[in-house]
């Protein structure tokens, strides 16, 4: 005896595999960032200029005993001016650092920013610039 509408074999459900050779773009841009992410740190830089702007950014930073490399994203709004120029920010940054004990260090970066502009009476700006600061550790 048949049942009308049985089948013999059920549907194979699984999931297609992504390619994870290089010829495929997500694939390695995931994997940059995820080894960044876990690797490295996670930094958050706040660059305040209080006649002109406060940036915020999130960074994830790989470092190494000679430098370290990084890229994040953030946001910079004017403090001054709201018709300036705001809007979202892709950093790419490249430093040194100068350990002054096992708890202190001093870091020189480069970085670059592209800037998005929010609104369209800005179009796309890049900066250049020059940081020094102080990482603690615990």
């Amino acid at each position: 005896m048949d049942q009308k509408g049985a089948q013999s074999a059920a549907p194979d459900l699984a999931p297609e595999a992504i390619p994870s050779d290089s010829s495929n773009p997500l694939g390695l841009i995931s994997s940059f960032f995820s080894s960044m992410l876990t690797n490295g740190l996670m930094t958050i830089d706040l660059d305040f200029d209080p006649s002109r702007e406060l940036l915020v950014s999130f960074s994830g930073v790989q470092r190494s005993s000679g430098g370290y490399l990084g890229t994040g994203v953030g946001y910079v709004t004017p403090l001054d001016d709201m018709e300036a120029q705001k809007g979202f920010i892709l950093r790419f940054t490249i430093g040194t650092q100068y350990r002054t004990s096992n708890r202190m260090a001093i870091p020189v970066e480069a970085v670059v920013d592209a800037v998005f502009p929010t609104t369209s009476a800005f179009s796309p700006s890049f900066r250049l610039g020059v940081n020094i600061g102080f990482d603690l550790f615990p």
